[in-house]
């Protein structure tokens, strides 16, 4: 179901017909490293939010996706064009704009790629609790973990929690914005998340260096390692599902709810582990939830400006 308001196709998650004057409350999750196939995976509360489509992300590499996300402007005009190069402190972002507007805002966890960066939230929740590892190490201390623990032993439960909260306590209009690490590596999952699964052929012996900082010692890319790998990635899914599905519970009605990943991911296809590669279909795909009609992560700006009934600014995508 959807509803048709002001020329645009609305998501219909808790959806109430608005007028101009009665701004709707906007629940944005983003997903790292999601396939728009989900991995497989059977992911039943991502699909209660509505509409499901595949879209394209500007790069398939964390801080110029999320920036151009924020900014509405393609990765060669908003200057973060890798990983080690943050937004400039001057660009108009999303939650900047809508708070001009009226709107309380609120990021919680990896929104922006940098820590540093400065994208003007009226409320910043960078990292609301848990950990990497159950075992307190560092992010990029392991590639896995599979371990009989409560699901508030890791992070993405707590940005879930914070969400929930924020939800609770922020006065309407609200933007809220939630970044769940899962799916990226380290697949962190409890242990009752993972089940075997069918690996892809084509991934035995492909390009391993994407796990060589957390397992130096791989020289190749075995049936066991990508066993693991995939297994690794479906349990991760399924955590985050289970994630969104708290949010949902909390979702007040009339609050429009989107869920995007910032790029895709390959788990094997032409022999790649990574979100780079020849495999551009699902290094660049993206699933678009929630949102009929958009087609791209850079126009996602444009299109919640249209569910606030705001204008968007004329530069953006």
């Amino acid at each position: 179901m959807t509803t048709l308001t002001g020329g645009a196709l609305l998501p219909a998650f808790g959806c109430r017909r608005t007028g101009p004057s009665e701004r709707p409350n906007i629940l944005l999750m983003i997903a790292d490293d999601l396939r728009p196939d989900f991995g497989g995976v059977e992911v039943p509360n991502i699909r209660r939010i509505g509409h499901v489509a595949t879209g394209r992300c500007a790069m398939p590499l964390c801080a110029p996706s999320r920036a151009s996300v924020l900014t509405g402007l393609p990765v060669a005009q908003h200057g973060s064009t890798d990983n080690h190069s943050p937004l400039p402190a001057d660009v108009l972002t999303l939650p900047r704009y809508l708070a001009k507007s009226g709107y309380r805002t609120v990021g919680i966890g990896k929104v922006e790629h940098h820590a540093s960066e400065d994208v003007g939230w009226g409320t910043r929740l960078r990292n609301p609790g848990g950990l990497a590892h159950a075992d307190g190490g560092a992010f990029w201390s392991k590639l896995y973990e599979r371990l009989d623990v409560p699901d508030s032993t890791y992070d993405d439960w707590h940005r879930a929690t914070a969400t929930i909260l924020q939800m609770q306590k922020s006065q309407p209009p609200w933007f809220i914005a939630v970044g769940f690490r899962s799916p990226h590596k380290p697949y962190t999952a409890p242990a009752r998340y993972w089940h075997p699964g069918r690996v892809n052929p084509e991934g035995i012996g492909g390009d391993h260096r994407s796990f060589a900082r957390t397992m130096p010692e791989l020289t190749e890319m075995t049936p066991e390692v990508a066993q693991l790998v995939t297994d690794g990635y479906r349990a991760s899914v399924r955590f985050l599902d289970a994630q969104v599905g708290r949010v949902l519970d909390a979702v007040p009605p009339g609050t429009h709810v989107i869920l995007v990943s910032d790029n895709g991911y390959c788990l094997g296809e032409h022999g790649c582990w990574s979100k780079h590669g020849p495999a551009r279909e699902h290094c660049w795909d993206v699933p678009i939830v929630g949102a009929p009609g958009l087609g791209d992560l850079t126009g996602l700006f444009r299109y919640v400006c249209g569910l606030a009934h705001v204008r968007a600014p004329s530069h953006v995508a």
